[in-house]
């Protein structure tokens, strides 16, 4: 998700009138702008505009109406959302929630392959760091970077990116 669909939806869920578009979307399914406005007493517009910074976030979805006047429809895609995005510098050193997890699970799948006793012991990891340094400790250096070499680009990413990420930190990284 991109920063400025991030903020929009903060923004459309983190204001009373936007949680009020957000509850009767849920209570209604698909629904046009004026429908949601009549009964909550908003200007069409401002329904509009919560609805538009929902859909770019990812929180709800639109349709061309069915049948009728043209209009355009949205609903909820789900009653629960989760927002996560990442902050790249202009070194690049910051990876998003699924980066690292896509990465932690390539990891320990590549761990498992070269010793299962190793992937027993970092099977429970949650954290990128820990693993590398069991990985390291177990295997050395030199293994435990192609290792990571390997997972980095199972994972869609550039070893760079992730040993940036590594001398940051998850802390700091993520």
């Amino acid at each position: 998700m991109k920063l400025a669909d991030w903020k929009g939806a903060l923004s459309a869920l983190g204001n009373a009138n936007g949680m009020r578009v957000a509850e009767a979307l849920e209570e209604t399914g698909w629904r046009c702008a004026s429908e949601i406005a009549r009964p909550l007493k908003l200007h069409i517009a401002t329904v509009q505009s919560h609805l538009a910074a929902l859909e770019s976030a990812g929180v709800a979805e639109s349709r061309e109406r069915v049948g009728g006047r043209p209009a355009r429809e949205y609903r909820l895609r789900s009653r629960e959302v989760e927002l996560s995005f990442a902050i790249e510098g202009k070194d690049g050193g910051c990876i998003s929630k699924a980066e690292r997890l896509g990465l932690l699970s390539s990891l320990k799948e590549h761990a498992s392959r070269i010793s299962p006793e190793i992937g027993a012991r970092v099977a429970s990891c949650s954290a990128v760091a820990p693993l590398v340094a069991e990985l390291v400790r177990h295997l050395g250096r030199g293994t435990a970077s192609a290792i990571v070499a390997a997972a980095a680009h199972d994972a869609g990413m550039s070893r760079s990116k992730v040993e940036r990420f590594m001398e940051k930190g998850e802390e700091g990284a993520i």
